[in-house]
């Protein structure tokens, strides 16, 4: 008897992230990575975490969004930190929508937060110069 074997579907994260000025104003934005997310990952990825929920985008390969709608950053009410709430920020899914594009793996994202030396290592003030406040 012949077996057929195929490799299992691909599955996607959805990585859903935000920044909030000291005004409140919110900028969100989704990142989509190829494979699915353990809660073994989450809790490294929380581990990095400042305060268990910020971090600098930029830092692991991810998009900032002080920018996204604006040109000009007011330099009382801007700063580096976005956040990721990691019970609520990942969601597995079986396929992507149209248009939609994998950024990344799920393990590259781990590795690179696993590369931040620990939670209160981001370089803020690299991204303080680069973002111009």
């Amino acid at each position: 008897m012949n077996a057929t074997f195929s490799s299992p579907p691909q599955r996607y994260t959805t990585v859903h992230y935000l920044y909030r000025d000291a005004a409140n104003w919110k900028e969100f934005t989704d990142i989509h990575l190829c494979g699915a997310i353990t809660p073994e990952q989450k809790e490294r990825i929380k581990s990095k975490l400042s305060s268990g929920e910020y971090f600098i985008p930029a830092d692991v390969g991810l998009p900032e969004l002080q920018r996204k709608t604006r040109q000009a950053l007011d330099e009382e009410l801007d700063h580096v930190y976005h956040e990721l709430d990691v019970r609520h920020g990942f969601r597995v899914v079986d396929a992507l929508e149209e248009g939609e594009v994998a950024e990344m793996t799920v393990e590259e994202l781990v590795a690179r937060f696993d590369a931040i030396p620990g939670a209160e290592s981001w370089d803020v003030s690299a991204a303080m110069e680069r973002l111009g406040i």
